[in-house]
């Protein structure tokens, strides 16, 4: 009984760990785009400035 505890506790924990890193990892590409959306902004912009 006390391994079938032990064995489902484990799972679930390694299920909210990995389920955290793609959180995690959904962010860090959401933020990523946003900062080239920025970037392509400013390019935009400078060449508007430039013609």
């Amino acid at each position: 009984m006390y391994a079938c505890v032990f064995r489902f506790t484990g799972m679930a924990i390694a299920m909210l760990k990995l389920w955290y890193l793609m959180k995690v990892n959904r962010n860090t590409h959401t933020r990523e785009i946003k900062r080239v959306e920025l970037q392509l902004a400013r390019l935009a912009e400078r060449t508007k400035e430039r013609r």
